[in-house]
């Protein structure tokens, strides 16, 4: 069902991407990197919410629902190693410590949510067995 707790984390997860558009993740002096700096990390942002989406209306089929979960894990990932990447390429500070950005952590709990999404998703999937194995 759509109303499920899975599906809350995975909207949760979808918004934590979408504010990488606007929070900066690292800086150099006065810039600061967002998604938009690069369209590789818009495509990648984009895709990590679309894909969060799409997982939410697969409720009808349980193991596809958590075989995409555990793909959508991976897309944050991507997304710190493309940040990474395209940091280092312009010489901006991706994390200091002294000067810590909002957006940083966002693909990190994005990753978090889509985890938690993924154990209730199974959660739900060892409820379901039970009952039947009960017919």
């Amino acid at each position: 069902m759509i109303q499920r707790i899975q599906s809350i984390y995975l909207l949760v997860a979808s918004i934590l991407m979408a504010l990488t558009f606007v929070l900066p993740f690292g800086q150099l002096n006065d810039f600061n990197l967002t998604a938009t700096h690069n369209i590789g990390l818009m495509a990648v942002a984009g895709i990590s919410i679309a894909f969060n989406l799409f997982i939410i209306f697969q409720f009808n089929d349980r193991k596809k629902q958590m075989m995409l979960a555990n793909i959508a894990l991976l897309i944050p990932v991507i997304f710190y190693g493309l940040a990474h990447v395209v940091a280092n390429q312009d010489n901006i500070v991706a994390v200091s410590f002294d000067k810590m950005n909002y957006g940083f952590p966002l693909a990190g709990l994005a990753m978090l949510f889509i985890f938690l999404a993924k154990n209730a998703i199974q959660k739900d999937h060892k409820l379901v067995n039970s009952t039947d194995r009960l017919r």
